[in-house]
């Protein structure tokens, strides 16, 4: 079940609870109507899917403002806890 940590101009930022381990890296998925994409939190770095240019640079502005908040929630998210939401 997803944890929905925010929904900015279209966007809706979730993580996963005890993902499967699909990326080992610290990420966030991100819709936007049918499109979806994972990315990266250390670097921003789109790990797999597509959002349009402009949605794309708008939540990788988003992940980067809120780095060291969803560093805290994938953390939390991999141990199987509550995440906050990162507003």
């Amino acid at each position: 079940m997803p944890e929905i940590l925010r929904k900015l101009l279209g966007l809706r930022f979730a993580m996963y609870l005890l993902d499967d381990g699909a990326h080992n890296r610290p990420h966030i998925h991100v819709r936007y109507g049918e499109h979806q994409a994972s990315i990266a939190i250390d670097d921003i770095e789109l790990l797999a899917g597509y959002l349009p240019p402009k949605k794309l640079k708008t939540a990788e502005k988003y992940i980067l403002e809120h780095q060291a908040a969803l560093l805290i929630a994938w953390n939390g998210a991999i141990q199987g806890t509550s995440i906050r939401r990162v507003n």
